[in-house]
């Protein structure tokens, strides 16, 4: 099974250790968002997911809480099959996440769309003391997870404020 699982991956060459500061410098637009639709698009040899959130806080470019955004990640599904990529989380709906796009996601088009930035985004979850930390990390771990494996997007944790400020930190 695992076999097959590696058959669907596409890997990339230039994953490596996440800077939060060269991505803060690099992206456009930085924020929590909670996603709010998932779908996968299929132009092209290998699909898409458009995904659709509303802003929880912006901490880099525009965007009032509340409001909708929508940018493209790597990977999706086609039939029965499913194309991931490494180090891109599979968003999931009502789940909270920090972005790093390539665009304001304000000025982007259905043409032009907003994109991660280095394919970073860090799921916000709560830890076990009812803390928000985020999840980042090792692209290497599968894990067995219903009727089939799941590449998680990482197994390290990071306090949510710490994060954050680093993000300012890199701004200044």
């Amino acid at each position: 099974m695992l076999h097959l699982v590696a058959s669907l991956i596409l890997v990339s060459s230039t994953l490596g250790d996440v800077d939060v500061s060269d991505l803060s410098r690099g992206a456009s637009w930085i924020g929590r968002v909670k996603i709010k639709t998932v779908e996968s698009l299929n132009s092209g040899s290998v699909p898409t997911t458009l995904v659709s959130a509303e802003i929880v806080e912006a901490l880099k470019g525009s965007g009032a809480k509340g409001s909708r955004i929508d940018f493209q990640a790597p990977g999706g599904s086609r039939g029965q099959k499913r194309f991931m990529v490494l180090g891109v989380p599979s968003f999931r709906v009502d789940r909270d996440y920090i972005l790093f796009l390539t665009k304001d996601p304000s000025s982007a088009s259905a043409a032009s769309p907003a994109e991660l930035l280095g394919w970073s985004a860090f799921q916000v979850i709560e830890d076990s003391r009812g803390v928000h930390v985020i999840r980042a990390g090792d692209t290497t771990i599968v894990e067995s997870q219903g009727a089939g494996y799941h590449l998680t997007h990482d197994r390290s944790f990071k306090d949510y404020d710490v994060f954050v400020a680093e993000v300012f930190r890199s701004l200044d």
